[in-house]
């Protein structure tokens, strides 16, 4: 849980874009076909009597066992892609960036630095695919503890970028007057 401070309000929640998470998924996907084809395979080459029908009664229910496991682990592999995929948030406010980072299913990193520390922001978009669907690596570097926050992957890098300078110059203004 975040607790934010006096006067301070949330600009901007940011995760990865919705493709990096597709491409996974996609992947998921096929694997979800392996034992389909494995299965097909083995009832087709009982049906051309390949192999001995007492044969087949003693592999099916391994078969059926080690399919239902294969199953099993992929829907926890799902889930595990998913959880990491929407607990990886960076936080934008009127005072500070938090980088919220799952780890892993109970590791999990937050880090945050004051806008006030802020040197300097870029943004990264390498190949076709990002530049077309517009989502990159922002990368900004600090005078804090943690040198450099980055932003991996993210939707619309850009329109962060200048989120965070806005809210970086409001500041600025604030602290001159």
């Amino acid at each position: 849980m975040i607790i934010l401070s006096e006067n301070e309000h949330i600009i901007s929640v940011s995760r990865r874009h919705w493709w990096i998470l597709a491409e996974k998924l996609i992947a998921v996907l096929f694997l979800f076909f392996v034992p389909v084809v494995i299965y097909s395979s083995w009832g087709f080459l009982v049906n051309q009597s390949i192999v001995s029908q007492e044969i087949s009664e003693l592999i099916n229910p391994f078969l059926f066992l080690v399919i239902s496991l294969f199953y099993t682990f992929l829907w926890f592999y799902f889930c595990l892609l998913f959880v990491d995929y929407y607990l990886d948030v960076w936080i934008i406010t009127n005072m500070r960036i938090l980088d919220i980072e799952q780890k892993s299913l109970f590791n999990r990193e937050v880090s945050e630095c004051y806008l006030s520390k802020i040197q300097d922001v870029t943004v990264e978009t390498k190949g076709i695919l990002p530049t077309f669907l517009n989502y990159g690596d922002l990368h900004v570097q600090t005078a804090a503890e943690k040198r450099e926050f980055l932003f991996r992957e993210i939707d619309n890098p850009n329109k962060i970028k200048n989120i965070i300078l806005e809210q970086y110059n409001k500041q600025q203004l604030t602290v001159n007057q």
